[in-house]
């Protein structure tokens, strides 16, 4: 239905940290998985994969550059 997908949100800790979560309870469940099911993560662990990372900051200069012109 989306309803998981839509439901993802993020949150500012500081200037350099962000944290990102699901407003739906079963999230967990396909993050960690269960006895039955296997995890099936939608955000990692820990630190931020090498290619997401470049793609934040690509994402991160075009802001500041539609913002500031």
């Amino acid at each position: 239905t989306g309803g998981l997908r839509t439901s993802f949100h993020r949150k500012a800790l500081s200037d350099t940290s962000t944290t990102v979560g699901a407003g739906k309870t079963y999230a967990r469940y396909h993050q960690g998985g269960t006895k039955r099911m296997p995890a099936r993560r939608m955000v990692p662990d820990g630190d931020i994969p090498g290619e997401w990372r470049s793609r934040i900051n690509e994402i991160a200069a075009l802001a500041i550059k539609q913002a500031f012109g």
